[in-house]
Formats: structure tokens, C-alpha cells, sequence
């Protein structure tokens, strides 16, 4: 047993990229398991108040085909085709940061935005749409029905953007 051990310990020791594709991994399942829990409850079941939020945190069961707010919903073989790239994109960003020193804040946020890219092009993929079922009942959010993929592409690429903006200030 501890050769296996010490075999898993080197491959990842080695690799940073792995390590980063392990949060990615991470946050794409969480989210495909929420996905799959809502999904598959019956829609007389939504909406419905999250427990513990006193209201201010809705579950819904909405299917977007398209982007964000359902733009480009008309074409979904087009928005698969561009979110396939997208991730491919990430993905290639985060491998040749992962082969830089530091820029750790950079390759944290490029991680988590990979994760949720992955999780709704499964979406995507698999089910022909993505499944939205967070809503925060506030303000101009009350208009907006996300999922936790979403929430990782937005905050990981804001991570991603000041990690790259602190990177820049220090080299100067």
C-alpha cells in the first residue's frame, strides 16, 4: 500500500497544473451534483426558500440553453461550440501559468473559473442546457438565476484579474 502512496504523492508533488486541475475538478463535481439534485425533483417543487436564509436565498429549476440571461439562446450548437473554446482557452492559460513562479493568486482564480466553465459545458454537453437554480433576493439580483459554476467563472475570473494586476504592480 504505500508504494501506491508514494506514487500519488510524486505525481502530484511535481505538478502544479494537476493540483490546479483538482480544484477545477472539484468545484465542476459540487456543482454537477447540485445540478442533478434540482434537476431531477419535480418543478411543482420551485420555487422554494433555501432553509436558514430567512428568504433571501430562492431555489429555482431553470434550463438556459444559451449564455448568461439566455443570450444566444436561438443557437445552441453555436453556444456549445464557443464555451468548448472558452474552456480550452482557460485550460491552456492555466497550463503555462502553472510552469511560472508565483502568480498564485492568477492561477487560483484561473482554477476556479475552469471549474465552472467545465461544470456548465457538461451541462451543456449532456443535457443540452444549463441548469440554474440559485437566486439571491436582492436588489437587481432577484432577476438573476445562477448556479454555482457561474458563481465560480465570475469570482475565479475576478480573482484571476487582480491576481494578474498585482503581478504586474509588483514587477514595476
Amino acid at each position: 500500500m504505500k508504494r501506491k502512496t508514494d506514487i500519488i504523492n510524486r505525481f502530484f508533488r511535481g505538478s502544479v497544473f494537476l493540483k490546479l486541475l483538482s480544484v477545477s475538478a472539484f468545484i465542476a463535481l459540487l456543482d454537477l451534483v447540485f445540478k442533478s439534485a434540482v434537476d431531477t425533483e419535480p418543478d411543482e417543487n420551485f420555487p422554494r426558500e433555501m432553509p436558514h436564509t430567512g428568504g433571501r436565498i430562492k431555489i429555482f429549476k431553470k434550463h438556459n440553453p444559451g449564455f448568461a440571461m439566455g443570450f444566444l439562446r436561438e443557437f445552441p450548437e453555436a453556444v456549445k461550440l464557443i464555451h468548448a473554446f472558452m474552456c480550452a482557452a482557460i485550460m491552456g492559460r492555466l497550463q503555462f501559468m502553472s510552469k511560472l513562479k508565483g502568480r498564485r493568486i492568477e492561477k487560483a482564480g484561473l482554477a476556479v473559473a475552469l471549474g465552472g466553465a467545465l461544470s456548465n459545458l457538461s451541462d451543456r454537453l449532456f443535457r443540452g442546457y444549463v441548469v440554474d437554480y440559485i437566486c439571491i433576493n436582492k436588489g437587481f439580483l432577484k432577476k438573476l438565476v445562477v448556479n454555482i459554476g457561474d458563481i465560480a467563472i465570475v469570482a475565479g475570473g475576478v480573482t484571476a484579474a487582480v491576481g494578474s494586476l498585482l503581478s504586474d504592480l509588483v514587477k514595476k
